[in-house]
């Protein structure tokens, strides 16, 4: 049976010319070589000739970066036969090298040396060859004369070779001496000479071999020279040869040789076998150290436990510590870690009972480190406080490790817990009075906690240690701006100036907030001596700010600070926004930073109330921008930060945006309802609080534990209001499904009953208190 005729996936002739360009243009070598082919059958084009030359040329490139010389070195030969050009003929002489061709490419280099470009791939043909000819390639030699380099200084060389091999350590140098800086053969003399210097001047040997370049054909030896400590795993994948001579290089004898080539044997295996392993083990406990193979021998037990009578024949019995501890990885070997984290709690308890338990007591801190980390990732039903208490409890045996403190501090800042995330940030920089890390959390958390004294203490003891901390000079410039605020309203004019000097020496030069500017102007303005002065600073420090919304928002709140009334002062140098006007992403997210930053400040309820009433004034251009401006995390940082001030209405405006653009993402949900419900549990309806818990309950199914607590802690809340339980929503279903003759299960209509009692009774309580109220404002507003 004839093989079916392959059809061809090239185009129409009159589009052959341009698909062919194009193919080349696009790395597409293979397809730009069959269209070319199909042009010239048609037409013998020279810049088709051209262009299926260059075609050739990038394929073979393409195949010899892929270690595919022969085939690269082919596809040469055949471009050969299309043009003579030769300007890449370094390439193919490479090639074939690499390809095995070892006559052909030195009588090439020799023909054409003079005319080949003096390149990186150029300079390295000459050492290849004189390499592969000391490597055994004599054909190599019969194309060079005898007069060149490469033939006089190979016989140099290899004499220097087997002086090595016979220990002659002088004659070696002696022959060194011979071979010229810029021999074909340098490389070779560098490594010789770092090895005559590797017994008594290991350093100085391993600085000759730095000399070796990368492209060298003798770099593979250094690597192995270097390699003094080599692993086993390493050592496996040398061939015979190369394992021989890194075990001379370390002066080990047969015995230690014979062990090293067993464990390379036994790793090269598909699964290295417990028990050969093991033999090994126990056969060459003398060379490796006893200490060291009953190490090896209890890490093997938990995978062969059939081998623990043999490893105590061998090694005395174990402990009852060490009984456990095989155990319990044994357990987690299998995945049952419940049975692992029992076995672990049993091993703790026996190292508490020892009389020398203190010497116990690293041993017990990482046992207790390693309950929690397999609590963490195994168990969803172990709670965080219970792994807070393995963290906690380790640090009682291991007060210095530093990375359980932080572990500590942000599981309590995640749970929102500003008591105990205080408490241990001090441990913290207690245990470790110069780590940067704990000075700048306990500097954040003085700054939460609104003692700003001890901020500035602890951001001055970070720029100690690290003077362009950003953070800390942050704290920095905030405090004396504060100061300097405070200075202004009690008219110590002059102070305040130097207060505001100081900060600006902590403002980052490249991306001022124009505070200072700000606030300079405000002085002029309030001191009434050079009011002249204060448009231009407090203009100044609007474009500082970033101008628009950023700018004016910033110009409004310092203002206020203050006590200036605005329409007196500043509101009327500033740029009015329209309705029309539409803010640009970076400008709304530029605001959003700004509320947080004044957020971060911990406001009163009237330094609150006053963000919010000048937030009002720029309402509307904040609502012009679509959701589309910004991704889904930007968005949820918008929403967070309006509830953060209680901004319902800009909170409902982006929630509603952002749920059209990612409908029940579950934080939207969330946000959403929050806003409807004025940030109150108990203005939600019931049908909402079912919305809600549904969200609650997806955010948990996707491992989004922050919003699930987020939403169950708003839920919380509205319980504790004293809201009357919710109906069962299957319950409300079954009802409405009930067929006349349905019998109703008694408990479950009592519940429904109960139920349906505490809505109509807060429903009647609600009714007479705004009953009430109303009535209330009616007599006020007849009295008045």
């Amino acid at each position: 049976m004839s093989k079916p005729k392959k059809h061809s996936s090239l185009p129409n002739i009159a589009d052959l010319p341009t698909t062919a360009a194009r193919f080349l243009a696009e790395g597409q070598y293979k397809k730009a070589i069959e269209a070319y082919k199909q042009l010239l059958k048609t037409e013998t084009r020279q810049e088709w000739r051209e262009g299926l030359a260059t075609a050739y040329l990038e394929r073979a490139k393409t195949l010899a970066a892929k270690m595919m010389y022969k085939e690269a070195a082919a596809l040469w030969e055949t471009r050969a036969s299309l043009c003579q050009d030769e300007s890449v003929l370094e390439l193919y002489v490479l090639w074939l090298i690499y390809a095995g061709r070892y006559g052909q490419a030195a009588r090439l280099y020799v023909a054409h040396k003079e005319r080949l470009p003096a390149s990186p791939t150029t300079a390295q043909l000459l050492p290849l060859l004189g390499a592969w000819l000391l490597a055994g390639q004599t054909e190599i030699a019969d194309h060079f004369p005898v007069d060149t380099s490469l033939h006089q200084q190979y016989v140099i060389v290899k004499t220097a070779i087997q002086a090595y091999c016979q220990g002659q350590t002088e004659e070696v140098e002696n022959y060194l001496t011979q071979i010229p800086f810029r021999s074909p053969y340098r490389d070779c003399r560098l490594l010789l000479k770092s090895l005559l210097r590797l017994p008594t001047e290991a350093a100085a040997a391993y600085k000759l071999l730095e000399k070796i370049p990368a492209d060298s054909p003798y770099y593979h030896f250094t690597n192995l020279i270097t390699s003094h400590a080599i692993n086993i795993d390493e050592l496996s994948k040398l061939s015979q040869v190369e394992q021989l001579w890194v075990a001379n290089l370390n002066g080990w004898n047969q015995r230690q040789l014979k062990l090293v080539s067993q464990l390379s044997l036994l790793l090269s295996q598909a699964s290295a076998q417990q028990r050969t392993l093991f033999d090994i083990i126990v056969e060459y406990q003398d060379l490796l150290g006893v200490e060291y193979a009953k190490r090896v021998g209890l890490a093997i037990l938990p995978l062969a436990p059939t081998l623990t009578k043999d490893y105590q024949k061998t090694f005395g019995p174990l402990s009852p510590f060490e009984q456990k501890r095989v155990e319990a990885l044994r357990w987690q070997q299998q995945s049952k870690f419940a049975s692992a984290d029992s076995c672990w709690k049993d091993a703790v308890a026996i190292l508490k009972s020892e009389p020398d338990s203190a010497a116990n007591a690293l041993k017990i801190a990482f046992i207790l480190r390693h309950r929690a980390y397999l609590a963490e990732r195994y168990n969803d039903n172990c709670e965080d406080q219970v792994i807070l208490n393995y963290w906690q409890e380790s640090l009682d045996y291991d007060p210095s490790d530093k990375d359980t403190y932080l572990k500590v501090i942000n599981l309590y800042q995640q749970r929102e817990n500003r008591a105990k995330y205080h408490e241990w940030i001090l441990l913290a920089v207690k245990q470790f009075p110069n780590n940067t890390e704990a000075l700048t959390a306990a500097m954040e958390s003085f700054v939460q906690r609104k003692a700003f004294k001890k901020a500035v203490e602890y951001a001055k003891a970070v720029l100690k240690l690290d003077p362009i901390h950003l953070k800390a000079r942050q704290v920095l410039f905030s405090s004396h701006v504060s100061h300097a605020r405070k200075l202004i309203k009690t008219k110590k004019f002059e102070l305040a100036r130097k207060e505001l000097n100081e900060a600006a020496h902590y403002e980052k030069t490249n991306q001022p907030s124009g505070l200072v500017q700000i606030n300079q102007g405000l002085l002029n303005w309030y001191e009434g001596t050079a009011p002249e002065l204060a448009k231009p600073a407090i203009l100044e420090g609007f474009k500082l700010a970033g101008g628009g919304l950023n700018g004016y928002l910033r110009v409004l709140v310092e203002t206020k600070s203050l006590n200036l009334k605005l329409e007196d002062s500043v509101l009327p140098w500033l740029p009015k926004f329209t309705r029309q006007y539409v803010p640009t992403r970076s400008e709304i997210l530029a605001v959003v930073a700004l509320i947080n930053s004044y957020q971060q400040q911990q406001l009163n309820q009237q330094q609150l109330k006053s963000l919010l009433k000048m937030l009002a004034t720029l309402e509307v251009p904040l609502q012009q921008v679509p959701a589309q401006t910004f991704s889904k995390e930007e968005m949820i940082s918008i929403c967070e930060c309006f509830k953060q001030i209680g901004h319902f209405g800009l909170l409902k405006a982006y929630s509603q945006q952002a749920l059209s653009e990612w409908p029940a993402q579950p934080i939207l949900v969330f946000y959403q309802l929050f806003a409807k419900a004025l940030g109150k549990p108990y203005g939600l309806h019931l049908a909402e609080v079912q919305l809600l818990q549904e969200a609650a309950a997806q955010a948990e199914d996707c491992g989004d534990k922050r919003t699930h607590m987020i939403i169950m802690k708003f839920l919380t809340e509205r319980t504790a209001y004293g809201m009357p339980k919710m109906i069962p929503m299957e319950l409300l279903e079954e009802l409405a499904n009930l067929e006349t003759d349905d019998e109703i299960d008694e408990n479950e209509a009592l519940s429904l009953t109960d139920s349906i009692q505490e809505m109509m009774e807060m429903l009647k309580q609600i009714g007479e208190s705004h009953s009430s109220n109303k009535g209330g404002k009616k007599k006020r507003s007849k009295k008045k």
